[in-house]
């Protein structure tokens, strides 16, 4: 993490911090680029610099409030966080083929796609669950990263330090 940390400062970006072992990193950045050629810039400089191939991902501020604010499964009713996740894509999905996903035979875990991302929810935990990355990216054939509801909190509470 130490060494991700400098290569997005050497990139140019401002205030970096990453969270835990988990190779999200949050920063700041001046640049006018959008999301997807961040992302390029980083899994460029990644391959350049450490010889690895790897799908980026970069998530603006306002998705990441969007995506705390708009958990279906986390409500004034049920505030419980447990085996709530959430499925970024990394091409959104087309629309009908968001809407033909269906659960697997048995399944306990439940989804709610959208167009970039899914929200989950796995009662019986994500280990058990058919509702998993590979779900979503073999079905919706694009790359797809998971993330648990403590680490979207987390996210969150790194990107609104500064409000």
């Amino acid at each position: 993490m130490i060494e991700l940390k400098a290569l997005c400062e050497e990139l140019g970006y401002q205030e970096v911090t990453t969270y835990l072992q988990s190779e999200n990193v949050v920063f700041k950045t001046s640049t006018k680029s959008k999301p997807r050629q961040l992302a390029k810039d980083i899994a460029i400089r990644i391959k350049a610099t450490f010889d690895y191939d790897v799908s980026v991902l970069v998530i603006s501020e306002n998705d990441i409030h969007r995506v705390h604010k708009n958990n279906p499964f986390i409500n004034k009713e049920n505030s419980d966080t447990s085996g709530c996740y959430v499925t970024f894509l990394f091409n959104p999905s087309p629309k009908e083929l968001a809407e033909i996903l269906s659960l697997p035979p048995k399944e306990t875990g439940r989804f709610h796609s959208c167009d970039n991302e899914a929200y989950v929810h796995c009662p019986d935990g994500y280990g058990k669950t058919k509702v998993n990355n590979q779900f979503f990216e073999k079905r919706l054939k694009t790359s797809a990263t998971t993330k648990n509801w403590n680490t979207i909190k987390a996210l969150l509470d790194l990107v609104s330090k500064d409000e």
